[in-house]
């Protein structure tokens, strides 16, 4: 074992060697080898027997083959390989496929070794590629392809290797297993699998086996179906029921998920009760599973977890069996590296099928097939002798001579490692004794458990995203980078961040895929991978659009989940939870479902379970059901408050501000001048003092739009005697800021908001960023002639500002096409703005201004008639 550890070079905690030291003292010193039986069988369960002795099951005639092969590779006879196929009386594809296992079993698995004198000779090779070419059982030039392969080690992505791991050594063999069963099987079923791994090119557009399906657009439509005219709603949870007949709900009800209540009176639904649209089937094509660490089993297609799981194990191992040599595009999203991809989803599939297999009805087979394959590798004559393979698969165990035969534990079973818990196979038990109505909150529980333990991250979340507000709220233009630069710039607290930015990375990439699902409805352009420290800064930022609606939805969700669970014990409890409600501004670590699956979790299911043992039959595990449902609801669920959305964080974006009302409150305005303005312009010549001169503007705006001020005061002197905030300012800026009044303050913050976005443009930034494409076309150079003309003409200045305060203010919002349709005319459009505000239009922009521009190009033309300006001023 220390010799092992060594040359694995394994990281292992300090101490671990002085450990393994006693392990070693116990066995030899005890006189009791039932020890070291048990050492042994709890490391093959742990790691897995070595792969080269883990055997399939076999026939005796396969067992004939193989010598055969093992035979030849001594002495390069290989026809003694096809005398021994002549003999059999098993069925010409099943010769086959015991040839293929064979030689993959004899020769492919010389390759393992990192002596590469102990490799197939060059000699030997050859006279295996002599029998794959002449052999009668090889007739198909598939399987001869795949023989010479096997031979020559030339299996692309499954070529065996001395470093692979023993898990990588599985993969490839449970590969190479299907190869031969899908070039040697004529069953229908076989045939989607066939065409997965010998030919993925013609499943591009197909639907693979165990992907999810649009659960919700089935049943909306076989609802439809039935009822016919419906009219669809969604609870405050956003669980989808219906109303029939006028759509308009008359009575008041429970919603079957989670207990709201939802429907309504005399025509007018409850508040959080509201309509959707009939959603179409989003089923999509291909594999759609995303990140195997996300991967879950909570649609099973009606079928037991243990079936369903293999069946999918299956498919991934067609699949990457028709990766390891040919391109294919099945995968959605692509991914870089798909041997890897699908690696890592079999691995998923395997831990998943070990804690998912139990005795329920529809894996009696599939045990029974088990125990056989135990058997047969148990008598295999290669193994039998082998005391590693007896020990761990076998119940004789005399031939250990200090097995203490007096002792009452004396049995093998005694020895034997225990039934490993985990939650799927809780929930697979739940399913095979048919109580998922019995218990429903158990049910419910077990089902998304693991997006249900995230809700304790809730409170670190929302303290995040309130501390990147109060950072961002007046300076969304200094919102540019990765996530990483932003930790890295961060001096006194960037541990702290970097802690509670990990905590929403992890989170967001955990529960992505169903909070892209949720009532928010987030554009797929966001949401379609995972985050990490290289992605933009702007997905941590809460916000009502754009990137930062990830954020948003996040803690939606959450909130959601938290609610769900307070709602199913209510719906189980008779309780009534309604009047104890938090929000999200007051969220503590106290208010929310708060547990650890290791400390919390499973010492509560492992305290219900109860184990008997009798000679000469396996351990019995049973466990109290009831009870366990009861102790998740006293010892995590009950009392705690339902939360409310007040106060969730939000990132305000100028677009979404009513800057109009604020203006028009703002008493005593009057524009800046020209010169003014050309004087601004000038002496904040930096990006950053412009934004920071804005900063002040639009604070400014606030007081003076609810308390007021004297239009002709100064603006310095209400910073200083009435703010109390000038030390705070840069003097520079303060001495620009110096000449103008409160009067001002709209006109100022109309040329600030325009210079910081013609300073991006100088800065190869996008000023505009995230607003609909509609209104993003390019101008023809027709058009580009035409403006230039425009601008070269004379001062375009406030036409311009007028433009830029249009677009800032109306055309980033949400739905904004719904108010300003994309083949309106710039010109016609702006002028009626200005008209709305009671500013006179410039005489030139009726003359000159080109009426041929529509409002699909409106950001290009300001952008381009900006950038003109500066070229002949330069």
């Amino acid at each position: 074992m220390l010799d092992y550890v060594a040359v694995a070079e394994r990281k292992l905690p300090d101490g671990s060697e002085d450990f393994l030291k006693m392990v070693i003292k116990v066995c030899e010193d005890s006189g009791n080898d039932w020890y070291r039986i048990y050492l042994i069988r709890k490391l093959s369960e742990w790691q897995g027997v070595e792969s080269v002795q883990t055997l399939v099951k076999q026939t005796g005639e396969y067992k004939t083959v193989r010598d055969a092969v093992a035979k030849a590779v001594v002495d390069c006879n290989v026809e003694q390989i096809e005398d021994v196929c002549e003999k059999c009386t098993a069925p010409p594809r099943k010769r086959t496929m015991f040839v293929l296992l064979a030689l993959f079993r004899e020769v492919t698995t010389l390759y393992r070794s990192a002596n590469t004198s102990l490799h197939p000779t060059s000699e030997l090779c050859h006279a295996f590629a002599d029998l794959i070419q002449g052999s009668r059982y090889l007739y198909q030039k598939e399987v001869r392809d795949l023989a010479s392969a096997l031979v020559h080690n030339r299996l692309g992505s499954l070529a065996i290797t001395h470093d692979l791991t023993i898990e990588d050594n599985t993969i490839i063999e449970l590969n190479i297993h299907l190869a031969a069963v899908l070039l040697t099987g004529t069953h229908l079923l076989v045939m989607p699998l066939k065409q997965l791994g010998l030919s993925p090119e013609n499943m591009q557009a197909a639907f693979i086996p165990t992907m999810p399906d649009d659960m919700l657009a089935v049943a909306q439509a076989a609802i439809q179906q039935d009822y016919g005219q419906l009219t669809w709603y969604v609870c405050p949870n956003n669980h989808p029921c219906f109303v029939d007949e006028c759509g308009l709900p008359m009575q008041r009800g429970r919603c079957l998920e989670c207990g709201q209540e939802v429907g309504g009176e005399h025509h007018s639904p409850l508040q959080g009760f509201r309509p959707i649209d009939l959603q179409q089937d989003r089923t999509r094509p291909g594999h759609i599973l995303g990140d195997p660490e996300q991967g879950n089993n909570t649609d099973t297609k009606n079928m037991s977890l243990s079936p369903f799981t293999l069946i999918r194990l299956v498919t991934h191992l067609a699949m990457l069996l028709g990766t390891s040599e040919k391109s294919q595009r099945i995968i959605q999203p692509p991914v870089e590296d798909v041997c890897m991809f699908l690696s890592l989803h079999i691995k998923k599939d395997l831990d998943q099928l070990s804690q998912a297999l139990g005795r329920g009805a529809d894996d009696t087979d599939l045990d029974q097939l088990l125990q056989e394959a135990k058997g047969s590798i148990r008598t295999d004559s290669r193994v039998s002798s082998n005391f590693i393979m007896r020990a761990t698969f076998g119940d004789d165990c005399t031939f250990l001579t200090s097995l203490p035969q007096g002792s009452q534990v004396h049995s093998s079973a005694v020895w034997s490692c225990r039934e490993r818990l985990s939650l799927l196979s809780l929930t697979h038990i739940v399913e095979q004794n048919d109580q998922k109505e019995e218990l429903p909150l158990l049910w419910r529980f077990l089902q998304k458990e693991k997006e249900f333990r995230q809700i304790k991250l809730l409170p670190d979340i929302v303290i995040l995203q309130k501390r990147l507000v109060r950072m961002f709220q007046n300076a969304t233009d200094q919102i540019v980078g990765s996530v990483g630069e932003f930790i890295e710039e961060q001096t006194e607290m960037k541990t702290w961040f970097e802690k509670h930015i990990n905590i929403f990375l992890k989170t967001w990439n955990l529960l992505r895929v169903s909070v892209t699902s949720s009532e928010l409805k987030i554009p797929d352009e966001f949401c379609s991978q995972d985050l990490n420290l290289d992605s933009d800064l702007q997905y941590l930022l809460p916000r009502r659009q754009g990137p930062g609606l990830c954020a948003t939805g996040l803690v939606s969700y959450l909130v959601a989940l938290h609610n769900e669970l307070v709602n199913a014990v209510d719906s189980l409890t008779g309780e009534d939870s309604s009047s104890y409600r938090v929000s999200v501004a007051e969220l503590r670590e106290q208010h929310v479902i708060s547990y650890e699956l290791e400390k919390d979790l499973l010492p509560l299911v492992l305290s219900n379970c109860q184990y008997s043992l009798e000679r000469g039959h396996e351990t019995i595990t049973q466990y109290d059901l009831p009870m366990i449902q009861q102790q998740i609801i006293t010892r995590f669920l009950q009392g705690k408050p339902l939360i409310t959305r007040t106060g969730v964080p939000t990132l305000i974006n100028t677009q979404e501000r009513d800057y109009e009302t604020m203006f028009k409150t703002v008493k005593g305005k009057a524009t800046l001048s020209s010169l003014t303005r050309n004087a601004l312009s000038r002496e904040l010549d930096s990006y950053s003092e412009v934004c920071e001169a804005l900063k002040i503007a639009e604070l400014l705006l606030g007081f003076l739009s609810m308390t007021g001020g004297d239009p002709m005061m100064s603006l310095v002197t209400y910073l200083q005697d009435i703010l109390k905030m000038v030390q705070r300012i840069d003097k520079h800026i303060l001495q620009a800021l110096g000449r103008c009044n409160l009067r001002h303050c709209v006109s100022l913050w109309q040329l600030l908001s325009s210079v910081r976005s013609e300073n991006m443009l100088r800065l190869k930034r996008e000023p505009f960023s995230g607003y609909p494409s509609e209104y993003l076309m390019p101008l023809t150079e027709e058009n580009k002639t035409e403006l230039k003309g425009f601008v070269s003409r004379g001062n375009v200045d406030q036409w311009l500002l007028e433009m830029h305060e249009f677009l800032l203010l109306n055309l980033g919002r949400p739905r904004a096409i719904d108010d300003f349709n994309p083949a309106w005319s710039v010109k016609e459009t702006v002028c009626a703005y200005m008209d709305r505000k009671e500013v006179e239009v410039p005489a030139y922009v009726e003359e000159r201004f080109p009426a041929n521009l529509m409002m699909s190009q409106i950001v290009e033309t300001w952008k381009y008639a900006v950038t003109a300006k500066q070229d002949l001023m330069t």
